[in-house]
């Protein structure tokens, strides 16, 4: 169905969550009088032994050791499993999904830190079915985080590592059910350092979890759950190779310098999102279960940064400070000396200089914060340290129906409603020493001098003067719904099982304005006209059982994916304008393998093929070429998925177990983009063209991963592991700048130049070596409690690779004047060298 543009009202989102929901209730209230359905269980559950015409299902949500090796032991290189970004994947607490409305991400910052909670999870990977969701494209994960759920226990950990942070101390407790049917859990984590592996890099995070269960009779269980974390990083940057040559560290960090003897980071960042979880859970019948789970996030993350007016650049690593850029070679043989040297005035941040700057700038404005005749003489601030915050709420509701009518058939059908309010402003963190900063545009202000109006942030408020925690520069809000409903079916024969399901979805998103720009004063305040789209998706599946261990299966799925608001609205800061045609993207994948469950042997092999087409992107940089900054939309999007994992996992003694995991894959742009250029300080189109992407490789991912472990688990209770990781095929995303028809202009396509304009970068082939383990000792005291004293290690990139890169981005800029691609290089983020955890615990 093609998606279109519609102005009725969100609820009519509700209206059709609500029909669902009553279809929904009549099928329940119908089922639940089938009081002599037996529970409901895995197929191999129900079948008798004695019955050997009938093969055990396949299980859907077992262990998956392809997505657990590839994804522990290849974080290092920032390894997406099939190429697939974040919002490809599901992920859900309860039942509820816990991804953001904003770009389908997780809220992982939600759980940081509650590893001990966060354990009794359900993965199902691929097109797989599961029993709690219809699921994303990529896999789902299930946390069921409920009290009762969590072992009984107490726990104690303290863990140091020289990774992101250096000291970890948590607590936590589940008391299980007592007689009475209530069950509390809890766990509280502190994680710590000073400096981080990177330099300039602290790190301070608390975190917290509650959970309480009720049983209501023999049919109802209630649940109320609170978690969150409250962290505190400062952030690394990505560096351009040069600088991370002249200082001879990979880790070079250009957001810190010194201030008063102490080293301060520029870029922090807060996160703080809390959720509370309440969860239904019914059983009228031993065949019928319903969940529902309602849940509500409320919280902000920031990001600070320096911010600047009419001075010079104060990043360090700008391009014009590179001994590159400086023809004098005398000036660049001392640059280049200084850089060498690690002198922090010149590779780190300034900060005195900063101070020194505002605090000698004595400045009068005139008609001072719109009042006019208003004159205000005082220390302007040229720079300032900014805060970019994100406030969210949302609110969510989930209800999933699993029965089973008959022995071999079981139904899942589910209802969703999802409210998210984002809230998008800066405000001042520091004004560096000045007493003041002006709330204007300083791109309008050079473009459109004469013109008074253009150069205002907010015309309600022209020439606000801004102290400290005041707002600046954009204050927005974008409101989303999300309303689906779904339905499964699953079929057991002898020898064959089948299972097809369907979704449908109703998505809303608009804008709110609350500064109107002097730029764009007509489309930038209150609130835009509302987006509507619907979505649907399906997916079938069939596993052959050849026999109690040998199993085929085919996989298909076909969705139509509403588009995120942020890959639609161009320049939300300033307005609501957004791109021209907006579609929803179209998935089709299939997927077929192969998979042996033998005692002392397992085998699974995956063949995957994935079509994306229709996708949205909004890029916002600084244009040379236009001296502005200006924002690239690009549409026409279309990503080409194709591969094959394999995982084999071998018992070779009873002590000794070998396991060994293959990722192969393909990953193109399938079709040319669309690009349409703005500017930030014009309504006017600065140029539509076309962006020549196809055929090149989908960038920051290997696409091929290779992971042999080998462990030995001793009977004393002690184990070692050591696990060799090989990773290739990694290219660089391509700047879309360079695939235009303006880059090559004028450049014979026979010549070397007009290949390095079009060539994409990949990088060298890398390995590592992780080596994991561990010790536990029982203790028994005479009223026969097991108190249990544990000790894990664990060394990642044993040999010290010191040039991994574990992230990489081309500058959005390119040289038209010279075609030197090399004028403005890629930043690079290299992963950590030899790196190290040590954890003690006590569990009783």
């Amino acid at each position: 169905m093609e998606t279109t543009h519609l102005r009725q009202p969100i609820t009519n989102a509700m209206k059709t969550s609500a029909k669902f929901a009553c279809i929904f209730l009549l099928l329940h209230v119908r089922l639940s009088a089938q009081d002599s359905i037996r529970l409901i269980t895995m197929d191999a559950l129900l079948q008798s032994e004695e019955n050997t015409t009938f093969i055990a299902s396949l299980l859907t949500a077992s262990r998956d050791n392809i997505s657990n090796t590839l994804a522990f032991q290849f974080n290092a290189f920032r390894f997406r499993q099939r190429g697939y970004g974040t919002d490809m994947y599901g992920t859900y607490v309860n039942g509820l999904p816990v991804q953001s409305l904003e770009n389908g991400n997780t809220w992982w910052a939600s759980w940081s830190g509650l590893n001990d909670v966060m354990r009794n999870r359900e993965g199902v990977a691929g097109l797989r079915n599961a029993t709690f969701a219809f699921g994303a494209p990529g896999g789902n994960t299930q946390m069921d985080v409920r009290a009762g759920k969590q072992r009984k226990q107490t726990n104690i950990t303290y863990a140091f590592s020289n990774r992101q942070y250096t000291h970890r101390l948590s607590y936590s407790y589940a008391s299980g059910y007592n007689s009475k049917g209530w069950a509390i859990a809890f766990s509280l984590s502190r994680r710590w350092a000073a400096e981080g592996y990177a330099p300039g890099t602290s790190y301070n995070s608390n975190s917290y979890f509650m959970a309480i269960d009720k049983k209501a009779g023999s049919h109802h269980l209630l649940s109320l759950v609170l978690a969150g974390a409250t962290t505190r990083s400062g952030m690394q940057a990505a560096a351009v190779q040069q600088t991370i040559q002249l200082t001879g560290n990979p880790w070079y960090n250009p957001y810190w310098g010194y201030q008063d003897g102490r080293k301060r980071n520029s870029n922090i960042s807060n996160v703080h999102q809390p959720q509370v979880l309440f969860t239904h859970d019914f059983h009228p019948a031993s065949h019928t279960t319903l969940i529902t789970t309602i849940g509500y996030t409320a919280g902000a993350r920031s990001v600070s940064g320096l911010d600047w007016y009419n001075a010079a650049d104060p990043r360090p690593d700008y391009y014009r400070y590179l001994p590159d850029y400086v023809d004098n070679q005398a000036q660049k043989d001392q640059l280049t000396q200084a850089w060498s040297a690690s002198h922090s005035s010149v590779s780190q941040i300034n900060w005195d200089r900063l101070y020194n700057v505002n605090n000698s700038n004595v400045t009068t404005i005139s008609d001072a914060n719109g009042i006019a005749g208003n004159s205000v003489t005082g220390l302007r601030s040229s720079y300032i340290l900014q805060q970019r915050i994100t406030q969210v709420k949302q609110v969510a509701i989930s209800s999933t129906l699993n029965i089973q009518p008959w022995t071999h058939v079981s139904v899942t059908a589910g209802v969703l409603y999802q409210w998210q309010r984002n809230r998008y402003y800066k405000k001042v963190e520091d004004l560096l020493g000045g007493d003041w900063f002006v709330d204007v545009n300083q791109f309008a202000e050079r473009e459109e001098p004469d013109n008074k109006e253009a150069l205002q942030n907010d015309l309600y408020h022209p020439n606000r003067l801004v102290t400290k925690g005041g707002l600046f520069g954009y204050h927005y809000d974008v409101v989303m719904t999300n309303a689906a409903a779904w339905l499964q079916c699953n079929y057991s024969l002898a020898h064959a099982d089948v299972f097809v399901a369907g979704t449908v979805s109703s998505a809303q998103f608009y804008r709110i304005g609350y500064m109107r720009n002097g730029l764009f004063p007509y489309s930038s305040f209150g609130t835009s006209p509302v987006n509507s789209f619907m979505g649907y998706a399906g997916k079938m599946g069939l596993t052959w059982k050849f026999t109690g261990r040998h199993y085929a299966f085919v996989h298909a799925g076909y969705w139509v994916k509403p588009p995120y608001a942020n890959s639609v609205y161009i320049s939300p800061r300033t307005s609501s304008a957004q791109q021209d045609k907006v579609t929803a993207e179209i998935i089709q994948l299939a997927e077929a393998g192969y998979q042996l469950n033998a005692p002392k042997l397992s085998v699974k092999t995956v063949f995957y093929l994935t079509q994306t087409q229709h996708g949205l992107k909004v890029l916002s940089f600084y244009h040379d070429e236009y001296r502005n900054f200006v924002n690239y939309a690009l549409s026409n999007i279309g990503k080409w998925y194709a591969g094959i994992e394999t995982g084999i996992e071998a018992k070779l003694t009873p002590t000794l177990t070998l396991s060994m995991v293959a990722a192969v894959g393909r990953y193109y742009y399938h079709q040319r983009q669309q690009a349409t250029v703005t500017a930030d300080n014009s309504a006017a189109v600065l140029e539509k063209t076309t962006v020549f992407s196809k055929n090149y490789r989908l960038g920051n991912s290997p696409q091929e991963a290779y992971s042999a472990t080998l462990m030995y688990r001793s009977p004393d209770a002690w184990f070692v592991s050591a696990s060799g990781n090989y990773a290739r095929m990694q290219w660089l995303e391509a700047n879309p700048l360079r695939l235009t028809p303006q880059a090559t202009d004028n450049v014979s396509n026979t010549t070397p130049l007009f290949q390095q304009i079009i060539q994409q970068q990949q990088w060298p082939a890398q390995a590592t070596v992780n080596v994991f383990a561990g010790y536990t000792y029982r203790k028994v005291s005479k009223k026969k409690k097991s108190t249990y004293y544990n000790l894990y290690a664990s060394i990642n990139n044993l040999l010290n690779n010191r040039s991994i890169v574990a992230g990489a981005y081309e500058q959005l800029r390119f040289d038209f004047e010279t075609k030197n691609r090399n004028t403005y290089p890629p930043k690079l983020l290299y992963g950590m060298g030899v790196n190290y955890a040590i954890s003690l615990g006590i569990r009783y």
